[in-house]
C-alpha cells in the first residue's frame, strides 16, 4: 500500500505540471496532500470494515434465523408422528359419522 501511495503522490506530481503547462493554473501538491490522502484512504477502510461487519451481522442472523426454523420443522415431523395413530382414528371416526349422516339423511327423506 505505501507504494502505491507514493506512486499516486508522485503521479499528481507529474500531472500538476502538464496542468500547469497546459491550462496555466497553478496546483500544489505539497505533504499535506499526501496525507490527507492517506486520511481519506482510512476514512474509506474503516466505512468497508464497518460495511463488513453489519453483512457478517446480517448473515449470521439468517442464519440463526434458518437453525431454529429447522428445529421448529424437525420438533412439529416428531409431533406429527406421535399424532398419526390418533389422527387415523378421528379420521375413521369422522367416516363412520358421515356414514351415519348419509342413513340419517336418507330416512329423513324418505319421511
Amino acid at each position: 500500500m505505501v507504494e502505491m501511495f507514493k506512486i499516486i503522490h508522485k503521479s499528481v506530481e507529474t500531472f500538476t505540471v502538464k496542468f500547469k503547462e497546459e491550462i496555466r493554473r497553478y496546483n500544489y501538491v505539497t505533504p499535506t496532500s499526501f496525507l490527507e490522502l492517506l486520511n481519506l484512504f482510512r476514512t474509506f477502510l474503516t466505512q468497508k470494515r464497518i460495511q463488513q461487519f453489519k453483512s457478517i451481522d446480517r448473515l449470521k442472523n439468517g442464519l440463526d434465523k434458518l437453525n431454529s426454523a429447522n428445529q421448529a420443522v424437525e420438533e412439529m415431523g416428531i409431533q406429527l408422528k406421535e399424532m398419526q395413530p390418533i389422527l387415523e382414528a378421528t379420521q375413521l371416526e369422522t367416516i363412520k359419522t358421515m356414514e351415519s349422516l348419509k342413513i340419517d339423511n336418507e330416512m329423513a327423506s324418505k319421511q
